[in-house]
């Protein structure tokens, strides 16, 4: 799913330190230097014996604020199996945050129940986020955790992992806290090369430029706020631009196994229904006919 902020949310992220990146026009950053372009997408891992899915979206078929209240309707598990995934396949899932768009797809609705949508995966989630988020007092978050997370607990596949978790010997997660009480990053090393998945421990390329700027962080506050930006393009995510509380992993590196499986991204005007006026197919990234970020945008292959 597209998803333009303004600028301001990333206080570094002014039009003078944008310019001074070139390669950051037109997929990354507006032409009128105010808007970032963000996107919400999940990744598939492939280690030796092992298929894994970090971050889930937000999911079909339940409203929430950051679509515009409309519930979509996109054809995320036909796109996984177009590169060769499958339901049963899936043996780990990692949400590196609570937060509603990277939770969704954790579960589907089946006969009217909420399901988790890979019932032979282990569904790893950071105690210290699931306590945090357990206890806060916000009715979308609360509703969140009933259609996405608990869920999984019912069905006995959620696992309750450290910051530092070790998944195999090849992908571990990192403490990446900040934006969340309990944020983790997920490291991967592989034939002498280290990538970083970093969840929403950074959120725009822009970021890697000046990796000790502040990123937007929503620790003591609902993470999604109805304001509704200036412009015709609608509604907006609302951040706090406060400084992380602990050091960031290091900076996200390329992988030369690393592929784009061309796939498109939630609401990009391939939903079954029609989308929520703020993220019809008028928001792909530069005219482009498919998304930059996919929906399901990376398979990393760590053998």
């Amino acid at each position: 799913m597209d998803l333009p902020v303004p600028t301001t949310i990333i206080p570094q992220a002014t039009a003078a330190e944008l310019r001074k990146s070139a390669w950051l026009y037109p997929h990354f950053v507006g032409e009128d230097d105010n808007t970032l372009k963000l996107s919400v997408h999940a990744l598939l891992v492939e280690a030796s014996g092992l298929k894994l899915i970090v971050d889930t979206c937000v999911g079909n078929d339940r409203p929430r604020e950051i679509t515009g209240g409309q519930p979509l309707a996109t054809p995320f598990l036909q796109h996984l199996g177009e590169v060769g995934w499958s339901r049963d396949g899936v043996d780990a899932v990692v949400c590196t945050h609570l937060h509603v768009d990277h939770v969704g797809w954790n579960t589907m609705l089946e006969n009217g129940k909420w399901a988790p949508t890979f019932p032979k995966a282990r569904y790893l989630i950071g105690r210290r986020e699931y306590d945090f988020w357990s206890a806060y007092d916000d009715e979308e978050q609360q509703a969140m955790l009933g259609d996405s997370v608990k869920p999984i607990f019912d069905a006995g596949l959620a696992e309750l992992v450290e910051l530092d978790h070790v998944i195999s010997p090849e992908i571990r997660l990192t403490p990446s806290i900040g934006h969340t009480p309990g944020h983790v990053s997920v490291m991967i090393e592989s034939e002498g090369e280290r990538a970083v998945i970093t969840g929403d421990m950074t959120h725009h390329p822009c970021q890697m430029r000046t990796p000790t700027g502040r990123s937007p962080t929503t620790t003591r506050r609902p993470p999604y706020s109805p304001a509704r930006a200036s412009s015709p393009n609608g509604p907006t995510r609302r951040f706090s631009s406060s400084a992380p509380t602990s050091p960031p992993p290091p900076p996200a590196t390329s992988s030369a196994t690393a592929q784009r499986s061309g796939l498109r991204c939630e609401g990009n005007g391939r939903s079954q229904q029609p989308r929520p006026r703020d993220y019809s197919a008028g928001r792909r990234l530069a005219g482009h006919p498919d998304s930059l970020f996919p929906q399901i945008s990376t398979i990393t292959r760590a053998v």
